[in-house]
């Protein structure tokens, strides 16, 4: 008659390559973390830059493309229009988000009297990137 022997537990092998596993998850998952970081950022940014060109836009708006097309676009007319408008150097020490914006205005033809200007807000970021922003304006 043979004798087995009976194992109790886990092989020092079976432990090493366990914690080897182990580890490489939580490395990955650890990696994961400055990503998230980094587009929790450009997502606030982006925000942000939709809330100055929602400003700008809405104070254009409420100019009117006729008035645009004979003064363009310039600061005192939009500040005297919107007399809450922030200004673009308040903006930039509040935030130090953005390095410069430009606004274009562009007259789209158009049938008989109607005025349309298509209005482009674009805003460049600390690293570069872009983001632009487009409304429509007419009148009769």
């Amino acid at each position: 008659m043979t004798r087995t022997r009976r194992q109790h537990g886990f092989s020092f092998m079976e432990l090493v390559v366990a914690l080897a596993i182990l580890s490489i998850g939580i490395i990955a998952v650890v990696n994961l973390f400055p990503v998230g970081l980094r587009y929790a950022r450009i997502a606030q940014e982006r925000t942000k830059a939709a809330e100055l060109a929602d400003s700008w836009l809405g104070a254009i708006r409420m100019v009117g493309a006729r008035d645009i097309l004979r003064g363009g676009v310039n600061s005192d007319i939009l500040t005297n229009t919107a007399g809450s408008f922030v200004t673009s150097s308040q903006l930039y020490e509040i935030q130090g988000l953005f390095d410069a914006f430009s606004v274009s205005v562009q007259r789209m033809p158009g049938a008989g009297q109607t005025s349309l200007q298509r209005v482009t807000f674009t805003i460049e970021m600390v690293d570069g990137r872009r983001e632009s922003f487009v409304t429509y304006i007419s009148e009769i």
